[in-house]
């Protein structure tokens, strides 16, 4: 069977998203969902932090044992 969509047909609709009724797409900054996303913002930015040090970390001993390894079998 062939996976490829018939271009002639009309895409289905039930794969679009749209928003529920009564819903507004700008929020005002005293709003509830606002408020919530910027703990989740934090959370991300420490989870970034770390990841980045970690990665800094790791290089820098890979990086030197590689750099001992060659002076000391070379």
């Amino acid at each position: 069977m062939n996976s490829t969509p018939d271009p002639s047909l009309p895409t289905p609709r039930s794969s679009q998203r749209s928003a529920p009724s009564g819903a507004s797409g700008a929020r005002g900054p005293g709003s509830e969902t606002t408020e919530d996303l910027s703990l989740y913002t934090e959370r991300r930015q420490r989870r970034i932090r770390i990841t980045a040090w970690v990665v800094i970390v790791a290089l820098i001993i890979v990086g030197g044992g590689s750099t001992l390894l060659a002076v000391l079998f070379n």
